[in-house]
């Protein structure tokens, strides 16, 4: 997308161009649904040029072309077609013929160049009024000797033929018709049909397959010649008559509907492009994809077409489906139509309101009595809908059963209730994996539930997903399968949890654990899902979303629901976890006797939810109920996230509180906690931050002050650490509490440093590196493998970038060196400086600012600097940027020593003369590739590249003074400083 086909041009200016206006290629609005070209004019004036330039054209004045072409518009325009002697903006522009009146929608035009006999080898399509247009399918080619045929169209289709009629592009009275299947893309390898038709410009096509898509091509056929061959027209034979149907969708690709079934879009100021029946991937009732009914007019009929059903006129059928307006008071109206074609008769039936949930409905054709052999789902009030889950299928005698529901699930058995259709009292019932979809192939089970509409089926797999359907038995016969209805059997029980979410896909949950979402004041948007963000242990937690739900009358359950556990009832075991939220909630922790939407919470104890991360500890040391599952229940707030819970023994000895990790070296670090108050002593245990279970590690002395010093570290290595109360004798030790990840710190490198942050994959900062947020706006990150600052929408920024430690030499000159910009014309601030620590006390030597970076373009800036003593420094890049600008960027930091280079070896590396006037010789032995010269402020004043081991610079065009030249190779740079006379 974007970029316009290789030797294709454009050309934008003149007087009264908009800033915006633009071509490119973009990917909608072609004709055959793919890429196009956008003539984007915005709000240019008339005299403006926006033009589309082509490739060179050799034969441009030959007199024997023509450019042909298709164009998409929501409005009227004017192009203008002609020559161009030039690609700049001040070419000239030579319209041939008239200008071409583009109409809405899609359309074909062609401009004759026959009798042109100039010498211009370009030609320009110039769009002069309207916004915007679309090109695609733009062809140069031999003028036909016999004219074009127009207005080819479908007439009919059968299930194995079908009618055209055309327009006569003159007083021709013969013509070549050719069609193949839908994967033809070029007439000219077809065989015309024969006899070829005459006189009249219609034509029937026989012999065809049914519920097959073809498409067709028309050509004149004169004294001089043939015309081209004009279409094509895309077409679908009839389908065979179907007894019933079973419709979800899912089987196509988005934007099309299955085999047999069409649409009709049709009235006055129908938009064909904007008003469709069609597949899509929203709103899907089951599976994936629904059938979307959306219409601009009201005057606009919008129908979903069905197959021919042989059936219909029977009147034995009914349709079932399932529907939602995205407008309030939006309807369906169902009906039948005389045919599939764009002008078949419509008799309606049935008017259905809708709302905006899913909702299943049943219209029944048992008393039609007409001939229509098509039902149609058309689109009545308002301006779109989905329907899914279509089915024509025999009404049955026997009422259909509903509401059919999951009442209990264990490891090996499943419990559902439903409500009778009527006053029946036998039931069947039949259940499969996940796979089935035709009921009619599975057993019932025995015996066949009677007298109470419940059944309960046994001997399933422990976590495993089924699904079941129900029908009415009656005397006469059966009622209809109604279902499916998907559940899970429970998971076998466990005797405790220790769940991050880190290993579980976005949008899901783990294996066994569940969500209930229920109650009729329940919002639309609440789940319970795991995301990839507000985490405590990276990367993933589980958010519960909802609305506030407090009030006696409220009904509303939004609960995270644990796995099955044994060990609930016995009264040792405690619940930990994590929680934060930006809105500040509560949340109820309680127990559930199911994990299914009929359980019953009972709750136990309400938690604080605030906008920091914070662990909570619920004691089920008094419950003495039957449950066996624990919910986490939204009750106040919004998006609330739970992360690392835990259900374990609760100790009896009392947890540490608050370990604090500081005084982090490159060998040792210090760890400080706040005891229970009951403990005796404590015990730490660390390791790599690969280490997830502190028990495998060797639990350290005892200790019986809260602070320890750890040595002996390795520099630049990621830790966890974990620390336990010890209290003796029968209470024993608390529960390991933490990690707490920490990293040690690097040891200060040596000239020359680099850091092109490709080490990283971002958003965290390259190893050795850190970041200080001194304000209250974003933080730096690394976005493809480039250091960031991302604009706060409120807040200025003022965060720091420091370097890894750097050893330096007290009067030594080195070189900083960097990339710097932004993405946009907003104005971002930057600052860069040097100091003994990574603080902004330390950082006492200003090396550069830039208060104005607007360019939307990588810049570079080499700084000298001369440390007045040695040690270890830091460099620091701090963004200053106002609120609300946009994006930037720092990349490829350098400190080198220009005069020590050891990449080089000098003595093969010349220059001369210095000083110099006019004109800098450089030599090596391997092959320069690139120049660069600097002034002392660290600006780029020339640029070159070279493909020699020898050249020249001139530097006449240079101000007087001291300058910087940067020397490029394969794999090396070098640095010389030389005086300008």
């Amino acid at each position: 997308d974007f970029m316009i086909p290789t030797c294709w041009s454009a050309i934008i200016g003149g007087p009264g161009i908009s800033p915006y206006a633009h071509i490119e290629t973009i990917s909608f609005n072609g004709t055959g649904q793919s890429k196009s070209v956008r003539i984007n004019r915005d709000s240019s004036g008339p005299n403006a040029n926006v033009i589309l330039v082509s490739p060179e054209l050799s034969n441009l004045s030959a007199g024997t072309h023509r450019l042909r072409f298709s164009t998409f518009s929501n409005e009227v325009s004017l192009v203008e077609v002609g020559t161009l002697d030039g690609l700049t903006e001040d070419a000239n522009f030579n319209m041939v013929g008239e200008p071409v009146e583009v109409q809405m929608g899609v359309h074909e035009y062609s401009v004759d160049f026959t009798s042109y006999t100039e010498t211009d080898v370009l030609i320009g399509i110039r769009m002069t009024t309207a916004y915007t247009l679309f090109l695609d399918d733009i062809v140069w080619e031999i003028a036909p000797l016999c004219p074009d045929v127009s207005g080819l169209s479908l007439v009919s289709t059968e299930t194995n033929s079908a009618s055209f009629t055309w327009t006569a592009g003159g007083d021709e009275e013969e013509w070549d018709i050719a069609y193949g299947t839908s994967e033809v893309t070029d007439p000219q390898t077809l065989v015309p049909v024969s006899p070829a038709p005459t006189i009249d410009a219609e034509a029937t096509l026989s012999d065809l397959v049914a519920g097959t898509a073809y498409k067709v091509w028309v050509r004149s056929v004169c004294e001089a010649g043939e015309g081209a061959w004009i279409g094509p027209v895309v077409f679908t034979t009839d389908c065979l008559p179907l007894l019933t149907a079973n419709e979800n969708f899912d089987s196509v690709p988005v934007s099309t509907l299955p085999a047999c079934w069409s649409s009709i879009a049709r009235g006055p100021s129908v938009m064909p492009e904007y008003e469709y029946a069609q597949t899509t991937d929203m709103n899907a009732n089951s599976g994936q994809q629904a059938v979307i009914l959306t219409r601009s007019f009201e005057d606009t009929e919008v129908f979903l077409v069905s197959p021919s059903f042989s059936t219909l006129p029977l009147g034995t059928h009914r349709i079932k489906f399932y529907a939602l307006s995205y407008n309030t008071g939006g309807s369906i109206e169902l009906g039948t139509l005389s045919s599939n074609e764009s002008n078949a008769d419509y008799t309606p039936l049935e008017v259905i309101p809708l709302t905006e949930n899913y909702t299943e409905y049943v219209v029944d054709y048992t008393s039609y009595d007409g001939t229509d052999t098509y039902v149609a789902l058309k689109l009545n009030v308002g301006w779109g809908l989905f329907v899914d889950d279509i089915r024509w299928e025999i009404a049955p005698a026997c009422s259909d059963v509903t509401g059919i529901t999951t009442t209990s699930t264990t490891a090996n058995s499943a419990t559902f209730s439903w409500n009778p259709g009527s006053d029946e009292t036998a039931w069947d019932v039949v259940y499969g994996e996940p796979s089935v979809i035709n009921p009619n192939t599975l057993v019932p089970i025995t015996p066949s539930p009677s007298g109470t509409p419940t059944a309960t089926i046994t001997e399933l797999e422990a976590n495993t997903a089924y699904k079941v359907w129900v029908r009415s038995s009656c005397t006469a016969e059966d009622g209809a399968w109604i279902g499916p209805l998907s559940f899970e059997t429970a998971c076998l029980p466990v005797v405790a949890l220790n769940e991050g979410f880190d290993n579980t896909e976005n949008s899901t949950l783990p294996d066994c654990w569940s969500s209930i979402i229920r109650g009729e004041d329940t919002p639309d948007f609440a789940n319970v899902e795991v995301v990839n963000f507000s985490f405590n242990s990276a990367p993933s937690s589980v958010r519960i979303q909802s609305i506030p739900v407090e009030g006696e009358d409220v009904e509303s359950d939004v609960i995270l629901v644990s796995p099955n556990l044994t060990s609930l009832q016995s009264g040792t075991y405690r619940l930990k976890f994590y929680s934060t939220s930006s809105d500040p909630g509560v949340l109820e922790v309680g127990t559930l006797n199911a994990a299914t939407v009929a359980a019953t919470f009972s709750p136990l104890e309400e938690v604080e939810v605030i906008n920091q991360l914070t662990e909570h500890t619920v004691s089920f040391a008094t419950y003495t109920g039957t449950d066996t599952y624990i919910g986490i229940r939204h009750k106040t707030g919004h998006s609330i996230y739970v992360d690392d819970i835990r259900w374990e023994i609760a100790p009896l000895c009392d947890d540490v509180q608050e370990i604090l990790v500081s005084e982090i070296g490159t060998d040792q670090a210090t760890v400080n906690w706040t005891g229970a108050g009951s403990e005796s002593g404590w015990q730490i245990a660390y390791g790599l931050a690969s280490v997830t279970d502190p028990s495998t590690l060797s639990a350290g002395p005892v200790l019986i002050t809260t602070i320890k010093i750890l040595e002996e570290l390795e520099d630049n290595t990621d830790y966890k650490i974990w620390v336990r109360s010890v209290c003796g004798g029968t209470n024993g030790n608390g529960a390991w509490i933490g990690p707490v990840a920490f990293t040690t710190s690097c040891l200060p490198t040596n000239v020359p440093y680099t850091e092109d942050f490709e080490s990283t994959d971002g958003p965290g900062l390259p190893n050795c590196t850190s970041n200080l947020n001194l304000g209250t706006g974003n933080n730096w990150t690394v976005v493809n493998n480039v250091l960031t600052y991302r604009y706060h929408n409120n807040n200025d920024a003022n965060t720091w970038f420091f370097t890894q430690g750097i050893n330096l030499v007290a009067g030594t000159e080195y070189i900083l060196s960097y990339d710097y910009g932004n993405n946009s014309s907003n104005v971002e601030k930057l600052r860069v400086f040097y100091g003994l620590d990574k603080n902004l006390d330390a950082m006492a030597y200003e090396l550069a600012d830039h208060p104005e970076i607007t360019d939307d373009a990588e810049e570079s800036n080499i700084v000298t600097l001369t440390p007045d003593v040695s040690g270890v420094y830091y460099f620091g890049f701090n963004a200053y940027s106002e609120a609300d600008q946009n994006r930037l960027f720092v990349d490829n930091i350098s400190v080198s020593n220009p005069l020590k280079n050891e990449d080089f070896i000098t003595e093969d590396f010349k220059f001369s003369p210095n000083p110099v006037k006019d004109i800098l010789n450089l030599s090596y032995k391997q092959k320069i590739t690139g120049i660069a010269v600097y002034n002392l402020l660290g600006q780029k004043v020339m640029e070159s590249n070279v493909s020699a081991t020898s050249t020249q610079v001139d530097l006449s065009g240079l101000a007087s003074g001291s300058y910087l030249v940067k020397v490029s190779t394969d794999n090396h740079t070098k640095t010389i400083k030389i005086l300008k006379q």
